[in-house]
């Protein structure tokens, strides 16, 4: 009975440590305040508290590196594409008729930006294009080859 009390306090002061990482106001004396504890017991605890707290936190790693793993395995086969899927995405980049989606990491967040193509990568797409369609190839000449005879005079 004792033992789940203290592990119930673990996991209160550990609820409270959260919450302090979001609000620098919410001091340790604010959660002993809250949490009725006196700071004896409240640092003696936060230890444990801060040891569950890590727990979660690689609880959550792995359920989200496990979802992005889905998210990219359904898009991988979603997303494999034709050559002639893959020409009309190049020519409506060449041409500016797409929208180009960058994201930037600020601290308020993530947040995506739409802009039109670059002229770089407007060329670009023009290089592959060509590419694809061979304009790069070396050209193929018809070689008649002649037989030569060779005689040897030995002395």
């Amino acid at each position: 009975m004792e033992r789940s009390k203290t592990q119930l306090k673990i996991l209160q002061v550990a609820d409270e440590l959260e919450k302090q990482l979001l609000n620098t106001k919410y001091t340790d004396a604010v959660i002993c305040q809250e949490l009725s504890l006196n700071q004896r017991t409240f640092y003696r605890l936060k230890s444990k508290a801060l040891a569950e707290l890590q727990k979660r936190a690689k609880i959550r790693e792995t359920a989200l590196n496990s979802t992005i793993t889905l998210e990219t395995i359904e898009k991988a086969k979603n997303g494999l594409k034709t050559t002639l899927e893959l020409e009309e995405q190049l020519c409506r980049i060449a041409m500016g008729d797409i929208e180009v989606t960058e994201t930037t990491l600020t601290p308020d967040g993530m947040i995506d930006h739409q802009r039109k193509p670059s002229p770089s990568e407007m060329t670009a797409a023009i290089r592959e294009l060509l590419k694809l369609r061979g304009a790069y190839a070396p050209e193929k000449i018809d070689h008649q080859i002649s037989q030569y005879q060779v005689t040897l005079n030995l002395k």
